[in-house]
Parts: structure tokens; sequence; C-alpha cells
């Protein structure tokens, strides 16, 4: 037998390990058919809660989860990385992350932990939308149209969590959009080669001015520059983020904690074990 109860609010609260819970709490205890609770320490397998991610309407700055509206410059592979922060407050808690390029486009995506990441330093990178667990996607068919996909997790989203980069803290988020480039422009070498003005058997040439580099000078103080947008060059896409932990309240202890619990990321919810 089953009974669960959900509050909006925490109910226990007088011990400081409340402080880690922000969410509405959910009772859920097995018991008999003589009433009498069920033991489940100890189990070969654990027992899973499937909980759906409630998203909010009006996120504030302070919350961790957020829904944004942003554009990035196209990249020639090297720049043009677009840059947020997240925060992996715990080990016991999982980031979960949704990028949805506008219709049409990938995006590559890079983490880091401390410093912000690029192609060649970061502890994670992938690439969204990702068609890999769908099983009625073609590559070669037009993925814009509407039909729903069967996919065992969302295309546009990834968990990350300590494990990965293995710290807590401030950890950064890249996103970079390469623009495809049209066949034609792939033949064409733009490169330019710089001429000498000594022959070949170490005479000059006639009519030629060899002009040595510049002295070097100091390096220029760095100057912020905003990014304005062009429709015409720039991808859209919208940002979701959200942390979800395992807390439950130990009679024993008389305190939250995640012992025995663990999160992971399942389509649109949160599985709990």
């Amino acid at each position: 037998m089953v009974r669960m109860m959900a509050f909006k609010n925490n109910p226990f609260t007088w011990d400081k390990s409340a402080q880690t819970v922000k969410s509405s709490v959910l009772d859920f205890k097995l018991k008999a058919s003589g009433g009498a609770a069920l033991n489940i320490s100890g189990l070969q397998e654990p027992i899973a809660l499937f909980i759906p991610l409630a998203k909010k309407e009006k996120p504030t700055e302070k919350d961790n989860s957020s829904a944004e509206s942003l554009f990035v410059k196209p990249s020639n592979g090297t720049s043009d990385i677009r840059y947020h922060s997240f925060t992996v407050s715990s080990h016991d808690v999982l980031v979960t992350i949704q990028i949805k390029p506008e219709k049409g486009k990938t995006m590559d995506v890079f983490v880091n932990y401390k410093t912000k990441p690029t192609r060649l330093r970061n502890v994670f990178n992938t690439t969204l939308p990702n068609f890999s667990s769908c099983t009625n996607w073609n590559p070669n068919s037009n993925w814009n149209s509407t039909k729903s996909l069967n996919c065992s997790s969302d295309p546009y989203t990834f968990a990350f969590s300590s494990l990965i980069s293995g710290h807590t803290g401030t950890h950064y988020l890249g996103i970079q959009y390469i623009k495809k480039k049209p066949e034609a422009d792939s033949n064409i070498d733009s490169r330019r080669k710089k001429r000498s003005c000594r022959h070949v058997h170490g005479r000059w040439k006639r009519s030629c001015v060899d002009v040595k580099d510049a002295p070097t000078t100091p390096p220029p103080i760095p100057i912020i520059i905003i990014p304005k947008y062009n429709s015409t060059t720039d991808a859209n896409y919208s940002l979701s983020i959200s942390v979800s932990g395992c807390l439950y309240w130990s009679e024993t202890k008389e305190k939250w904690t995640g012992e025995g619990c663990r999160v992971r990321q399942c389509l649109m919810k949160v599985l709990l074990l």
C-alpha cells in the first residue's frame, strides 16, 4: 500500500539542513496490508519515483532556474562563444540544462569549472539538438517539422553534476554556433601569401621595398564590447537551467539527508532512486 501527501511548504524546518530544501515536499510511504511501514533499506534494486519538472512562469534573477531568449554570433570555430554561469550547489544535485536553437540550427555546448570553456578546454561538451536517442529520426529528413519524435531523452536537454567536473560551485556554460558554409565556398582559398622582396638567388627585386615590422607596443586596455543583434546572421536560442536534488527527512537522524538517494534526468522528469 502506498500513501502519498504533498506539502506546499516544508513541514520539517527546525534543523539547519532544511535550508537546502527550496521546493514543495512530497511525503511518500510504503505500508504493508496491515498498515505497518515497510523497511526498504538494503534493496537489491532501487525504488524509482518519476517527478515532472515544474516550469516557473516568471523566474526571478536570484533564482537558479531561468528561461531566457538569447542569441549568438556565427563562429569560425575559435571565437564568438556566448557564456553563461550556473551553480552546482552540492554533490547531491543534478543540473538540467535545456538549450533550444531556432529551427534548422545546431549549437556546440561546452562546460568548464571556474573558468570559461573553449573547444579545447572543457570538462564536458555536446551538440544540441542531439537526436541519438530518437528511433524515428532520419538525418536526411526535414527535422524542422512538428512531427513528434520517439525519443528516450529530450534532444535539447542534457544533465550535469559534480560527478562530471569533480567540483561543486560556479561552472561556466559556453554556446557556439558554427554556420555551415556553402559547398562552393569550400573550394576557394582566400588566404594571401606574402611575397618576398628577395630573389631566389639572393638578389633584391627592383622597385621593391621590404617593410620592417613595427616595434612592439604595450597591449591596449581591453574594451568591453556588447554585441548587437543581427537578424540576418545571428542564431537565436532559449536557455533554461533547473537544479534538482534528492533529499528526504530522516526520522531517526531528525534532519534532511540525501544518503541512499540519487537523481537522474529522464526526458522531462526527474528520476529519484
